[in-house]
């Protein structure tokens, strides 16, 4: 199964295991980005329950939309780079992601 994996627990996830993505959306990350939307993707708890936001610095996303196992849906903005990323999530919509939590490690 593929995994998607994500840097702490983030709110946003409900404590799901499993997606199913659904949707692939080019984003582009400026200062006029949505505050809301930033907050909303950003915002994590790490293993002390600190909460914190991971940095998105302006440029080219994608926003993956999943629908969890607890039929809770939740976004995630990723790197639009190197294209094989782009190409890999376009393929991968209709699939099932195990979803992983590093606590602090690699996104």
């Amino acid at each position: 199964m593929k995994q998607i994996k994500f840097s702490h627990r983030y709110p946003k996830l409900h404590c799901q295991r499993f997606a199913e993505l659904i949707a692939v959306k080019p984003i582009q990350i400026t200062k006029e980005t949505n505050a809301r939307l930033l907050l909303y993707d950003t915002q994590y708890e790490d293993a002390d329950g600190n909460i914190g936001f991971y940095p998105l610095r302006p440029g080219s996303y994608l926003r993956l939309i999943f629908d969890g196992d607890a039929g809770i849906p939740f976004t995630t903005i990723r790197k639009a780079y190197p294209p094989s990323k782009v190409e890999y999530y376009s393929k991968s919509v209709g699939d099932m992601f195990e979803i992983v939590i590093t606590d602090g490690g690699e996104e």
